[in-house]
């Protein structure tokens, strides 16, 4: 599915995830999604159980929605409220009806769209410095803050049910009405989701967890709630969605054709964006182009010097101190 000619969305980060995961929502769950998932790492190096854990029952179901709105509340009267889009929304479920949201905000070469919750968008090199004062009972995620930084942000909108499905393109009156009937469905779904199992993955083209976004993340709690926060915040990197994608289409039988032909485009997709995993140096060199013979220095330059008033001291070498020249 062409998610993003839906959504008329036209930047290269919404063109690579409608690319991507307009593929993966054909899938069933354990053949890439929930392998993937199994690698996300927690904001924070602690103890904390990693994602598949945390939601606690391997997915039968998932749904994607791409590009909902995620509604920030101003903190005060100077502050504005905010309305942003998360690029995709995963909610799975199992046979026993439990359910889990994941918020993913995805990346390809760029960074984090922060903003001044009085109006001025931010650079990734400033942060949003924030005081919350002491309250009587703080909330556990401090869901009262600022909002400014944008994982931040689709955190607190997810925690507060205040994200909204968009159903996206479509032209007939039946083809609308089929689409938005199927959304308020999952809105409700969306919507009895225990607060415990919200979670916000960044998916990024890092080769490891980008530590600077992080950090400014991190600004936007207190110290208390930081913990609590950091624990439904989790990264994953594009490379590791290649590496399973490889793995799994090397276990699967010739006779699963339309699953091979699905991840085999998964595949072609992320390498001609480059975000494949690291071949080795081997693997690299041989893309190098043959290199025409080139020498840094020729011998013959130095073979003869009788036209030059300069006699040297010893064997002849590239480098000379100034005081092995005698004239």
């Amino acid at each position: 599915m062409d998610a993003a000619f839906l959504y008329g969305k036209t930047g290269e980060e919404d063109q690579l995830t409608s690319d991507i995961f307009g593929l993966i929502r054909y899938l069933p769950p354990d053949l890439v999604l929930w392998p993937f998932l199994k690698r996300a790492e927690c904001f924070v190096k602690n103890d904390l159980v990693q994602l598949d854990k945390q939601i606690g029952f391997p997915p039968v179901r998932a749904k994607y929605f791409f590009w909902p709105s995620a509604h920030v509340m101003a903190k005060s009267e100077v502050d504005r409220a905010l309305d942003r889009q998360p690029d995709l929304l995963i909610l799975l479920s199992d046979s026993a009806g439990h359910f889990a949201a994941l918020v993913t905000e995805i990346k390809y070469r760029g960074f984090k769209h922060n903003i001044d919750p009085r109006g001025q968008e931010e650079t990734e090199d400033r942060a949003v410095a924030i005081s919350t004062g002491d309250k009587a009972e703080p909330d556990p995620l401090d869901l009262s803050e600022s909002n400014g930084d944008q994982l931040a942000d689709y955190l607190r909108a997810l925690q507060r049910d205040a994200i909204s499905l968009r159903s996206g393109g479509a032209r007939s009156s039946r083809m609308v009405a089929s689409v938005e009937e199927e959304d308020a469905r999952q809105q409700e779904r969306l919507s009895a989701v225990p607060g415990d199992k919200r979670f916000l993955l960044y998916l990024t083209d890092d080769a490891s967890p980008p530590m600077k976004e992080i950090e400014d993340t991190r600004k936007s709690f207190s110290s208390s709630s930081w913990p609590k926060a950091a624990g439904h915040l989790f990264w994953l990197g594009w490379t590791s969605l290649y590496e399973v994608v490889e793995q799994r289409l090397a276990g699967l039988s010739e006779s699963e054709n339309n699953l091979q032909l699905i991840l085999r485009d998964i595949l072609r997709l992320l390498d001609a964006r480059d975000l494949h995993a690291f071949g080795g140096w081997r693997g690299a060199f041989s893309e190098l182009p043959i290199p025409t013979p080139s020498y840094f220095w020729n011998p013959q330059w130095f073979s003869n010097l009788d036209s030059l008033d300069v006699r040297l001291t010893g064997g002849v070498r590239f480098w000379k101190n100034a005081g092995d020249l005698e004239r």
